[in-house]
């Protein structure tokens, strides 16, 4: 049925910017979660994305770190 949703994520505790060694080191991670690997570009990755219908982020904060990809259920 519609409105059905899929989240799955990867939380980090203690690795927010409260705990970080060198000062921006969770603003860069956080900056780099979807830019690219050695074999596929960030504008391959969003598109693969969107074309399952799903979206994926990643929230830092001062305690935590978090990567997320929320899609339909069909999709996931």
């Amino acid at each position: 049925s519609v409105g059905l949703k899929g989240s799955n994520g990867l939380i980090f505790p203690r690795a927010g910017s409260r705990n970080e060694a060198v000062a921006g080191t969770v603003h860069a991670l956080r900056s780099a979660s979807a830019l690219s690997t050695n074999k596929t570009s960030q504008f391959a990755l969003v598109r693969t994305l969107q074309e399952a219908g799903a979206a994926m982020t990643c929230t830092a904060g001062r305690e935590h770190m978090m990567y997320a990809v929320d899609s339909s259920r069909q999709t996931m």
